[in-house]
C-alpha cells in the first residue's frame, strides 16, 4: 500500500474518531435539535474550532502527500508562472479530496444513526454538500497560505506549523476579540447550522463562497511573486 492510501485511510480514520467523539451522545435521538447539536457551529464535528485547531495539519499533511516533489528540471522546462497555476490548481483539487471525506464521514454515520426521514424533511444531504463547497473554498487558502511559508523558509515543517499558528490565532481573534460584526473566515462556514435552522439563504451562502475564494486569490497573488524569485536551483 503506498504513502497516499495509508493518509488517506489515517485521515478518514481521524474523521471517523472525532465523529464518535463528538456526536454518541446524540446517537439514538433522531430530532431536529440532535441534528443541530451534532453540526453546530461553536463544538463538535463542523465547528469552527474543529476547522482550525483538529483538521488544519492533518489537511497540510494530506496536500503534501499527494502534491509531487519539484524538480529542477521541471521548472526549466516550462515557465514558472504555469508551474506556480498548476500547483493552485493541485491545491484546489486537493482541497475537494480532503472536503469530500469529511463530508461522506459525517453523512454515513449520521445516515446510520438518525432517522432518514428526519434527514430528508430537513434537507440534511443537501445542506451538507453546501457545506462542503464552502469548506473547500476554506481549504484551498490555507493550501495556499501554507505554500507561501514554504517559499519563504524552504521548510516543510516550519511552514506547517506557521500556517497553523496562524489559522489559530485568526480564530482565537473571532472568538475572543473580533466583534460579531467584523468578517473573519470562520464567520463564513456558519453554513450548516443556520441553513439548519433557517437562518440564511442560498444567496447567503453564495456571498459567504465568494468571499472565502476571494480570500485564496489574495493569497495567490501574494504568493506568486515570492515563487516566481525564489531560488529554485
Amino acid at each position: 500500500m503506498g504513502k497516499r492510501s495509508i493518509v488517506s485511510l489515517a485521515i478518514l480514520f481521524l474523521f471517523i474518531v472525532l465523529w464518535f467523539i463528538n456526536n454518541s451522545r446524540y446517537m439514538g435521538f433522531s430530532t431536529l435539535e440532535s441534528l443541530i447539536y451534532m453540526n453546530n457551529s461553536a463544538f463538535g464535528y463542523n465547528s469552527f474550532k474543529a476547522y482550525a485547531l483538529f483538521y488544519t495539519i492533518p489537511f497540510l499533511f494530506f496536500l503534501n502527500f499527494f502534491l509531487p516533489t519539484e524538480k529542477p528540471y521541471t521548472l526549466v522546462r516550462i515557465s514558472r508562472e504555469r508551474h506556480y497555476f498548476k500547483f493552485v490548481g493541485k491545491v484546489f483539487l486537493t482541497a475537494l479530496l480532503f472536503t469530500i471525506g469529511h463530508m461522506l464521514i459525517n453523512n454515513l454515520l449520521t445516515f446510520l444513526f438518525m432517522d432518514v426521514e428526519l434527514l430528508k424533511e430537513v434537507r440534511y444531504f443537501f445542506i451538507s454538500f453546501v457545506q462542503m463547497i464552502g469548506l473547500v473554498f476554506y481549504f484551498f487558502w490555507i493550501g495556499i497560505l501554507y505554500r507561501i511559508f514554504y517559499d519563504l523558509s524552504n521548510s516543510f515543517g516550519l511552514a506547517i506549523f506557521v500556517t497553523y499558528l496562524l489559522v489559530g490565532v485568526i480564530y482565537s481573534l473571532g472568538l475572543l476579540i473580533v466583534p460579531a460584526d467584523i468578517w473573519d473566515p470562520f464567520k463564513d462556514l456558519d453554513i450548516f447550522q443556520s441553513l439548519l435552522e433557517n437562518k440564511k439563504t442560498l444567496t447567503d451562502v453564495f456571498l459567504s463562497y465568494i468571499r472565502l475564494f476571494a480570500l485564496g486569490v489574495t493569497f495567490y497573488l501574494v504568493g506568486s511573486p515570492l515563487f516566481l524569485k525564489k531560488d529554485i536551483l
